[in-house]
C-alpha cells in the first residue's frame, strides 16, 4: 500500500509585512541572539514539531495526518491563498519525513 502525504502551497501576498513576519516566526521559528551575538537560542515554530520537506518558497510536503493542523494554522493567521492536495510519497520522501538516510538500493 502506498503512503499518502499532502503538499501545501501557500502565498502571503494578502498579508502586510508585519503580519508576514509574525506568521513566518510562528511557522518556521527563529534564532535570537543576545549580548551582541554572544548567546543564541532557537525559538521553535510549528514546523519544528511537524515532520516536513521544504521543497521551495511556500511549498511544503507533510504527512497526511498533519494536514488539518497546518490548514487550521494557515486559516487562523489569515492566509487565504493556500493550495492543499494529497499525493503519493516516494521512498525517499518517506525517509526524509522520518529523518532517516535513504539507502542506495532502489
Amino acid at each position: 500500500m502506498k503512503k499518502v502525504g499532502s503538499i501545501i502551497i501557500y502565498r502571503l501576498t494578502e498579508l502586510n509585512q508585519i503580519e508576514r513576519d509574525k506568521f513566518c516566526r510562528k511557522l518556521l521559528g527563529r534564532i535570537v541572539k543576545t549580548h551582541r551575538g554572544k548567546y543564541t537560542h532557537h525559538i521553535k515554530g510549528i514546523l519544528d514539531t511537524v515532520p516536513h520537506i521544504h521543497v521551495g518558497r511556500g511549498i511544503l510536503i507533510v504527512e497526511k495526518t498533519n494536514k488539518q493542523m497546518l490548514s487550521d494554522f494557515f486559516r487562523d493567521h489569515g492566509v487565504k491563498n493556500v493550495f492543499i492536495r494529497d499525493l503519493i510519497l516516494t521512498k525517499s520522501d518517506i525517509c526524509k519525513l522520518k529523518n532517516e538516510k535513504q539507502s542506495d538500493t532502489v
